[in-house]
């Protein structure tokens, strides 16, 4: 039987290799039975960037009835409307831009969400 000169190699450092002392003097070892305090909670309390960015982003909502789903959709189709004559009173044409866009941006919101009922609506039959 041959012995290839991979195993060969191992053997060689196996072999000549001496056994190492380890003592657990150094204060950065602790054996197993000393009982130590547990860090997980101090370490899941560092902030992080993600909860920095959620925090930063998160809108203050001072009447949080506003997002239940019934009362959403009829605020937004109020917000719309507002948005529109707001839009047609304007006497800039910046401003007039900016609530006709703004109340198109909302009514697209409010299509896309009549479809996501619509689908969610036929997976829950299907």
């Amino acid at each position: 039987m041959k012995i290839s000169p991979l195993e060969q190699s191992i053997e060689d450092i196996h072999w000549q290799s001496e056994p190492s002392s380890v003592t657990f003097e150094s204060p950065s070892l602790i054996p197993g039975d000393v009982t130590q305090e547990h860090f997980l909670d101090e370490i899941l309390d560092i902030p992080n960037l993600r909860g920095q960015i959620v925090e930063s982003l998160s809108p203050n909502v001072v009447h949080r009835h506003i997002l239940q789903p019934s009362f959403f959709a009829s605020f937004a189709k109020d917000l719309v409307e507002k948005l529109r004559s707001k839009g047609k009173e304007a006497e800039s044409p910046r401003l007039k831009r900016i609530f006709m866009a703004a109340s198109e941006v909302l009514e697209e919101q409010r299509q896309n969400m009549d479809i996501l009922k619509v689908y969610r609506s036929l997976l829950l039959k299907g």
